[in-house]
């Protein structure tokens, strides 16, 4: 329905004549006759109100936000009380706003550069002296909505400042780039779009319930436009209509009731008066007439583009949890799909390898059967302190590959589909061709869509597995009718209650106690999911003894679940802002997604659940997966290398079969592409033949065989060249068969056919020797163990920037002039970050599928780096030179005059005239 603005018709009281119009209107709607007395009783609640303060104090605005969560209804006095605070909210935030953009379009460079040169110390001044009652903490809020959860929260605490603002607090904004970010979309970023998401980053704070005054029809409303023009901004108006009517001829405008227009008044106001006062602090030296009508420095087109990344760009954010620190501060019109969809290239490339070396690798089914068997809550023990009945036993461990060949097939189809969306998306807002805003909105939505049925999944396997794991499970405690988390087999868990082993383990409890309370319920509170994730991130940093509580199955599913849920974030502020829910109201169409495109893989997935696995083929307890590769190869262990393959070939067949028996087909269209394809096996074992050795016979050169006048003569002064032998140290040519089939690559992959040659340095040549194979090294023996910090740092080395996710996940993105173009997830070990010997083949094994790579790729640098460092040199405090190897270090190119031609005091580079000299860098 459409809704209508009444005009006030007398300006005796300006603001309060929207009150008077509203009690006219209510009759009117209700089809009464006015009492005669209506108006004396208006003019006398008005005449209480006159006498007027220009902002009201912190006491009475705060007593009356208080005030919103009383149940009772909202009189007339109550009402225009309101109405006066929003009156100077509005002109406090609007004028607060047009002179932080002022300030920021003239002085932003100066105010970078001061904030960068104060210590940590200093910023905390000048913030508690801008905001005295700021939290000190990164997270405040959660301690205290804890403390008062009992009866104050909803009273007083709800309005507490570290409840309502929790991102202002020292500990995040003394830091050298949030505050920056934070001035930068502010200032440059209309305050309309934040208002729908003020609280998106307040999880503990309770929103009261939307009351106003007036009719169900006919009630008084704050109206919030584009132009944040001071009076107009949070204006109170009359609104003639139902509940959520909005004006369809004008897209710039949105209306509130009274109880949430005020909050929101309130918090925006809050923000820009503290974010001006930082300014002006840091400005400090500055007059009014400098600060606002000082030349500006960059124009404003550029500052609403870059002003918001601009502080951001300074640094290189290699962390996950950079991204969660900074998103309160950002603005939240748009969506980044292009780091997005790194983040599902990688997580599908992960999920491609998981199924395939599920497949093909029975060293890796072997250890993720035993990894899956050990977070099982059935090894939860019960009040008689036992743990469930069939763990050992044939029925344990088909449900153990059940889920194994369940978790891993969905994964794949989830990821496949979440990448080929954001792929889409990317692709539309890179060309420009978004084009129809409601099919671009509906394939957002399908996004969104897919993003929550793989939230729930993982919600669930974490709260499972983690209540099962090693290192948590011994605080649960498992019987049956109990609240708490549930079983596969009907029993419940919960934690025990005279065992919390302190403040160390007790916030991981917490956590996934409200991560098991999200998953159950059918609509997901965003903001608190967001927390709660960056709360168990926090937890984990802060002690080593509680990553070493959290097993690696548990972080790697922590680290897909923070990047569903960043996508989820970012989807929800993107729908919230005003030019989108303006655009849906005011569509003809009806909004709507697709239906449930994985549906119908969903359902085949599920066909083996009525399955009879071959449990005996591949039950570890028996080693009949057992696969010594690591191990010198000799004809016993080729032999059980091939028994090992052919019943993880057996098992996977008649999974398939059953597939097929069932649905028709044994692998989906949806990932059949992924899984098919040619399988690397080891050949049989071959003994290499000796030939008896024969005795030396000395025969005599025939004088007809020898010229004398050709025979060499004269002094042998010349020793010999030595011939390099390379070192097979006595690898029967078998053991070389074997180990280039197990290398080859995979055709089923597109990767690319002859990669380039690349040149690294001799620690990264060492690293990239072991991830991919070799026999022989001419520069040493290859380590059978990487420390994860080399493996990052080759992976640097060969054109990635890597980028620590929340969890174990790293994400390695191909950046600067590489020739690779896809995102690639690597999982740190778990809790010891050494990278064994068979997991570093498997990760040399991903590289070569996806990239084509493999230890021919990569040669040795022959430059060797030799760092000389010289002190006071023309002024120059250090100069480093970077020399190569050459014959006849001493042999110069030129003479010493030539040496210093053209040297400048302060120069930044110098191209030096010795020969193979490439230059000399200045600090």
């Amino acid at each position: 329905m459409n809704s209508k603005m009444l005009p006030a018709k007398s300006t005796a009281y300006r603001i309060r004549a929207p009150m008077r119009e509203l009690v006219v209107a209510t009759t009117l709607a209700q089809d009464r006759d006015m009492p005669e007395n209506i108006g004396g009783d208006l003019d006398n609640v008005v005449a209480k109100q006159t006498e007027r303060v220009e902002y009201a104090t912190s006491h009475e605005l705060k007593e009356a936000l208080r005030q919103l969560y009383s149940p009772e209804a909202m009189t007339m006095e109550f009402a225009l009380k309101i109405e006066s605070h929003a009156e100077n909210l509005s002109m406090s935030l609007c004028k607060a706003f047009i002179h932080l953009k002022e300030i920021m379009e003239r002085h932003e460079p100066l105010i970078r550069r001061r904030w960068a040169a104060k210590k940590r110390a200093e910023r905390q001044t000048l913030l508690l002296e801008v905001f005295p009652t700021m939290a000190t903490s990164h997270r405040t809020d959660s301690n205290l909505a804890t403390e008062e959860v009992n009866g104050i929260y909803k009273g007083s605490c709800s309005m507490a400042d570290p409840i309502v603002f929790p991102y202002i607090n020292l500990e995040d904004l003394s830091k050298p780039q949030p505050l920056l970010v934070f001035l930068s979309a502010r200032a440059f970023n209309l305050p309309w779009t934040f208002a729908n998401t003020e609280d998106e980053f307040s999880p503990y704070f309770s929103r009261p319930t939307c009351r106003g005054h007036g009719s169900e029809n006919v009630r008084l409303d704050f109206q919030f436009t584009k132009d944040p023009e001071p009076g107009k901004y949070g204006e109170a108006v009359i609104v003639v209509g139902p509940v959520g009517a909005f004006d369809p001829t004008n897209k710039e405008v949105f209306y509130r009731c009274l109880g949430h227009g005020l909050h929101m008044l309130y918090v925006q106001e809050r923000i820009y008066t503290f974010l001006l006062g930082c300014v002006r602090a840091i400005l400090h030296d500055m007059d009014e007439d400098s600060l606002k009508n000082a030349p500006i420095s960059t124009p404003r087109d550029t500052y609403v583009a870059s002003g918001e990344t601009a502080a951001i760009q300074e640094t290189s954010h290699t962390l996950f949890s950079d991204m969660v620190l900074f998103a309160p501060y950002r603005a939240r019109s748009s969506v980044d799909f292009n780091r997005l969809r790194a983040y599902f290239d990688g997580a599908f490339s992960n999920a491609k390898e998981h199924v395939r070396a599920l497949r093909e690798d029975p060293s890796y089914m072997n250890d993720t059967i035993k990894d899956i068997s050990s977070h099982q809550p059935e090894l939860v023990k019960d009040t008689k302190g036992r743990v469930h009945w069939r763990v050992g036993r044939p029925e344990f461990t088909s449900h153990v590959l059940k889920e194994i060949v369940v978790d891993a097939y969905m994964d794949l189809g989830l990821w496949k589909s979440l990448f080929e969306k954001t792929d889409k998306l990317c692709r539309l807002t890179t060309s420009g061709q978004i084009g129809d805003l409601h099919d671009f909105r509906n394939i957002v939505g399908t996004l969104r869509d897919l993003a929550y049925q793989m939230l729930y999944k993982l919600m669930n396997t974490i709260v499972a597995s983690a209540s099962g794991s090693p290192g948590l499970r011994h605080l649960y405690i498992r019987h049956e009718g109990c609240h708490g988390l549930k079983d596969t087999c009907g029993h419940k868990l919960m934690m025990k209650k005279n065992t919390t082993s302190g403040l160390l383990v007790s916030e991981i409890c917490i956590t996934l106690d409200q991560l098991d309370n999200l998953a159950s319920q059918e609509d997901i509170d965003e903001k608190l999911l967001f927390h709660v994730l960056d709360r168990l991130d926090m937890v984990l940093k802060d002690n080593s003894k509680r990553r070493t509580m959290i097993s690696s199955v548990v972080a790697c599913k922590v680290a897909e679940l923070s990047i569903v849920t960043e996508c989820i974030r970012q989807i929800a502020m993107w729908m919230a802002t005003p030019e989108i829910i303006m655009s849906e109201r005011t569509s003809n169409r009806t909004w709507h997604v697709t239906g449930d495109e994985i549906h119908d893989f969903r359902t085949w997935v599920f066909n083996i659940v009525g399955c009879s696995l071959l449990v005996s083929v591949v039950d570890p307890s028996r080693g009949c997966l057992t696969y010594p590769i690591h191990h010198y190869p000799n004809r016993k262990n080729v032999e059980q290398m091939r028994k090992a393959e052919q019943n993880l070939d057996k098992f996977w067949s008649h999974v398939d079969s059953w597939y097929e028996k069932q649905s028709g087909h044994a692998q989906h269209e949806y990932i059949k592409p992924y899984v098919v394809g040619e399988v690397r096996r080891t050949p049989p074992w071959i003994e290499k033949l000796s030939s008896p050795r024969l005795d030396d016979v000395f025969v005599p050169i025939p004088d007809y065989l020898h010229d004398r006048s050709k025979q060499v003569t004269g002094a042998f002064d010349r020793s010999p060249e030595a011939k390099k032998k390379l070192k097979t140290h006595g690898l029967p040519e078998q053991a070389q068969v074997t180990e280039a089939i197990l290398d080859a690559p995979d055709p089923s992959d597109a990767a690319p056919d002859q990669p380039e040659i690349r040149r690294v340095d001799k620690r990264t040549f060492k690293t990239l020797k072991t991830i991919f194979g070799t026999n022989t090294y001419s520069e040493g023996e290859v380590s059978k163990i990487i420390k994860w910090d080399a493996f990052v740092r080759a992976m640097i080395r060969t054109g990635f920037a890597a980028e620590k996710l929340q969890g174990s996940a790293w994400q390695f993105t191909p950046h600067g002039n590489t020739a690779v173009e896809r995102s690639i997830q690597f999982h740190e070990p778990h809790p010891d970050s050494d990278i064994p010997y068979i997991m570093a083949r498997r990760f040399g094994r991903r590289l070569e599928r996806v990239y084509g790579w493999t230890s021919d790729t990569f040669q040795l640098d022959q430059g060797v780096e030799m760092r000389v460092s010289a002190f006071a040199l023309f002024g120059c405090s250090l100069m480093e030179t970077v020399l190569p190897r050459w014959i006849g270090i001493g042999d110069w190119g030129g003479g010493l005059d030539d040496f210093w031609k053209g040297h400048v005091h302060g120069i930044a580079h110098l191209t030096l005239p010795f020969r193979g000299i490439q230059s000399i860098a200045m600090d």
